[in-house]
């Protein structure tokens, strides 16, 4: 399969898609992931889209975005 390097790929079809994560430790959301079975049924909500655009003031100039590694491919 040939597609753009990123952490994550779906199955619009099936609705599903795979991530790849680091797990910390420490972590909230890691460790939960890890004690769940391969094919674990889980559920996502949003907002999707473009979320950002609700914390940017409408009077505002200029709009700084930094993102590095996999970031820039969304940031784009």
């Amino acid at each position: 399969m040939r597609h753009a390097y990123t952490v994550s790929r779906d199955e619009p079809h099936t609705r599903r898609f795979e991530h790849l994560y680091r797990i910390i430790p420490s972590g909230r959301m890691t460790p939960r992931l890890t004690e769940l079975s391969i094919c674990a049924e889980m559920f996502f909500h949003g907002p999707f889209h473009t979320p950002i655009q609700q914390e940017i003031q409408a009077s505002g100039e200029r709009i700084i975005l930094v993102a590095t590694g996999t970031g820039v491919g969304p940031l784009f």
